[in-house]
């Protein structure tokens, strides 16, 4: 698509179906790769951010004292407390 459309992934499509002469909900398909790549993106600055948060409290050594179990409740804790997740 890149060198035959020289546009986003929208304007492509809209090439594309009036050269090829396709119906027009193909242009559809461009918007809707531009909402998954964005969607891609949210779920993975959540996961880094959990990552970054254990890899914090494993650097302080808070996870020296507790067992596999314990550890596992104080993730599902920090799951559950959505207001520490947004400061």
């Amino acid at each position: 698509m890149g060198r035959l459309g020289r546009n986003d992934p929208v304007g492509c499509f809209e090439i594309l179906v009036r050269r090829n002469k396709a119906s027009t909900t193909w242009k559809a398909i461009g918007f809707l790769s531009i909402v998954a790549a964005f969607l891609i993106v949210a779920t993975f600055s959540v996961v880094a951010g959990w990552s970054l948060s254990y890899f914090l409290m494993l650097g302080l050594g808070i996870f020296n004292q507790f067992t596999g179990n314990e550890v596992s409740l104080r993730f599902n804790a920090f799951l559950a407390d959505t207001e520490s997740m947004t400061h």
